[in-house]
C-alpha cells in the first residue's frame, strides 16, 4: 500500500513538471512584463529544473531512511 502511494506522488509530481515546462515555453510574457525570447525560456526551464531535482533528491532520501528505519 506504500509503494501505491509513492508510485500515485510520484505521477502527479511528474504531471507537474510537464505542465509547468509547458507553461513556462510557451508564455510570451513573465509577470514581471518581460518579453521571453529563447534565452530567457531556457533559464527559466533550468531553474524549474534544479528546483525539480532538488525536490527528487528529498523524495529519494527520506524513502532511503524510511526503508533503513523499516528493517
Amino acid at each position: 500500500m506504500k509503494h501505491k502511494k509513492w508510485f500515485i506522488f510520484n505521477i502527479l509530481s511528474s504531471v507537474l513538471f510537464l505542465v509547468v515546462s509547458i507553461f513556462l515555453w510557451f508564455r510570451h510574457v513573465d509577470g514581471s512584463g518581460a518579453i521571453m525570447n529563447t534565452k530567457l525560456r531556457l533559464l527559466n526551464l533550468a531553474i524549474w529544473c534544479i528546483f525539480f531535482t532538488i525536490m527528487v533528491l528529498v523524495e529519494f532520501i527520506i524513502i532511503r531512511i524510511s526503508k533503513h528505519v523499516n528493517q
